[in-house]
């Protein structure tokens, strides 16, 4: 007879933390079963010396992997017993790309069924990564909870925030209040009533810029911060009476103890109340997420990073990246006109023609709107390239 309770006695092994050692055991679909040189370099050395961070800033160039590195990261966080994990993506149609890249290599993903549904149970469960939006996690109704409301909060293991400079914009603008001037072809009231409230101190400030919001200008001025706090209980109050309304509905819980020290701008077209320093606090699943992983190409924001979300600086100074990289995820975008009036595309074209050919060292890739511009480049030696020489 065979004794089953021996066998019950035995402890399950460990699930496999290694990144790459996971990989290779995942059920990938045909094409997908290698790691590239730079994906393979970079989970090497987040497990051999950057484990034990709670934060941790990845930069990869566009096209090296950063989805599946961070869904890697994610499944290892999983494996070690972390707590659920969450993948955030700047908008809707990246969460499609980023399930869909999951399921190619086989790791298990989940979604929000639709707006108001019930946190999925898999996430729950620590058995799949959750992809949502940033707006999701970082919003004053909250499924993951806020800071002083009755919702319970979630705690996280684990935080990919991917396009993490899109991202810090989007977690910037969710702890602001905007108020558009017209709403249904009149003049939003609660607009009309802080203006009004403000319109003094303003036109002492600048009369003709005051006027001309009031025209409706593409102008703006900023309520000087003494007169927003001598006003700032009657300020309050016109907000809360309103803080169901659209402008108000998703960030009046996360700033509402921030407003005197907020910044209040109006326009011509809209009025806008933003906390000098964001109050990071009141998301506590992210404040305290056990392991929060920034993903990106173009992260330059460091002060933000340190004084709004609370990265310690230790992990802004030395991010996760390739050290033998030969080229820069920054971008110089020079309009030639705007540098001299007198500057013809012939000698823009010339001009680059020329420089490539001197240096020999780069090429260079013309993006033009039909093959009548492409001519131009060819008379200087252009390739245009076409389905039979790609």
């Amino acid at each position: 007879m065979v004794d089953f309770k021996k066998y019950l006695k035995e402890q399950q092994k460990p699930k496999e933390t290694n990144p790459i050692e996971i990989f290779k055991r995942l059920d990938k679909k045909s094409g997908n079963r290698f790691l590239r040189s730079e994906q393979e370099a970079i989970l090497s050395q987040w497990t051999e010396k950057f484990l034990d961070r709670k934060d941790i800033i990845v930069k990869l160039h566009t096209g090296q992997g950063k989805t599946l590195v961070g869904l890697l990261m994610l499944q290892s966080s999983l494996n070690a017993g972390l707590g659920p994990a969450v993948y955030l993506c700047p908008d809707n149609s990246l969460i499609r790309q980023t399930v869909e890249e999951a399921k190619s290599f086989g790791i298990s993903t989940v979604e929000f069924a639709g707006s108001g549904s019930p946190i999925p149970l898999g996430f729950s469960n620590s058995e799949s990564i959750l992809v949502t939006t940033y707006n999701k996690l970082f919003n004053g109704k909250s499924v993951f909870g806020v800071r002083g409301s009755d919702r319970e909060k979630i705690k996280l293991g684990s935080l990919v925030l991917d396009d993490a400079h899109r991202g810090l914009d989007i977690i910037r603008e969710s702890f602001s209040i905007k108020i558009k001037k017209n709403q249904d072809g009149r003049t939003n009231p609660i607009y009309q009533k802080l203006f009004d409230l403000f319109e003094s101190a303003l036109m002492k400030q600048a009369v003709v810029t005051c006027i001309e919001i009031k025209q409706n200008e593409d102008v703006q001025m900023t309520v000087p911060h003494w007169i927003w706090t001598d006003k700032i209980k009657t300020v309050i109050e016109i907000l809360s009476e309103n803080k169901e309304k659209e402008g108000l509905l998703y960030s009046w819980d996360l700033i509402k103890q921030k407003l005197q020290y907020s910044t209040c701008i109006f326009s011509g077209n809209r009025l806008e109340i933003s906390p000098r320093l964001v109050p990071i606090e009141m998301i506590p699943s992210f404040l305290e997420a056990t392991r929060r992983i920034f993903l990106s190409a173009t992260l330059t924001e460091d002060a933000f990073l340190v004084r709004d979300l609370d990265i310690d600086t230790d992990s802004v100074n030395n991010p996760l990246m390739l050290k033998d990289v030969t080229y820069s995820g920054e971008r110089m975008i020079l309009i030639p006109t705007l540098v001299n009036q007198s500057f013809t595309r012939e000698e823009v074209i010339d001009w680059v023609s020329r420089y490539s050919e001197k240096h020999g060292s780069f090429g260079v890739v013309s993006l033009v709107p039909s093959f009548k511009h492409a001519d131009d480049w060819k008379s200087h030696g252009g390739v245009i390239t076409n389905k039979d020489n790609l």
